[in-house]
């Protein structure tokens, strides 16, 4: 949907195959965490005029993996915002080449080469993240390796608000918080590792690629659950 969903006072997402992510600093300034789907600029520009934003208030974006459901429409959305394109250096080859992160299936993989080479435009990566980094934006927010659904995935904890932004490393399809799937996971035992290590952060909410987000408060059983199976 392009209708922002309110998460907190400062935080909204919309999904455009993968959820795309608005923040709002405490000075007005915004950041966007992933750029969703191929065609995702134009229902990016609605739901920050939905906002009584403006395209040029957007500081930067922050990019979590290159799959092309979290990076279609980089280059669209840079260029309608003026803002830099955060990445991890092994994304910053992914999406200045226009390819994916190898993890899955070679047949899937065959279908959806084409239809990126078709679809997704290549953007430049303006800053390459490392682990613990901290971003300036709002008090800052953590850069965070985790790889596991991705080599390059990166997680990002927004410190002020309490909010780990955790695609795909974790995800919500249903109702229960889990890790990506096996079949179309790069290293499963990596990101069971990642996922002890963003969980240490204490997040009072998590956001998620797939699925709605959680606030831990609201169901701390779901966090127990996942342990479990880590």
């Amino acid at each position: 949907m392009s209708t922002p969903v309110q998460i907190t006072e400062n935080l909204w997402s919309i999904t455009r195959g993968a959820n795309i992510f608005i923040l709002r600093a405490q000075d007005g300034q915004l950041a966007l965490i992933d750029a969703g789907m191929p065609g995702a600029r134009n229902p990016v520009k609605a739901a920050l005029a939905a906002l009584n934003f403006h395209p040029s208030m957007v500081k930067q974006i922050l990019i979590t993996h290159a799959d092309i459901d979290h990076v279609g429409s980089l280059h669209g959305i840079a260029a309608a915002t003026g803002a830099p394109i955060y990445a991890g250096s092994l994304s910053k080859g992914y999406i200045e080449a226009a390819t994916s992160p190898p993890h899955i299936p070679a047949l899937m993989e065959l279908i959806a080469r084409p239809i990126q080479r078709i679809a997704q435009r290549k953007a430049t990566v303006d800053r390459v993240v490392q682990d613990g980094d901290m971003i300036d934006f709002d008090g800052g927010i953590q850069a965070i390796l985790a790889p596991g659904h991705t080599e390059d995935n990166f997680c990002y904890y927004w410190k002020r608000e309490g909010v780990l932004f955790a695609p795909d490393l974790l995800n919500r399809f249903g109702q229960n918080i889990a890790l990506t799937p096996e079949r179309i996971t790069w290293n499963m035992a990596q990101a069971k590792q990642s996922a002890h290590k963003a969980l240490a952060l204490d997040p009072q909410i998590i956001c998620f690629g797939h699925g709605p987000h959680l606030v831990i408060q609201d169901k701390p059983e779901q966090i127990e659950m996942l342990r479990k199976t880590l």
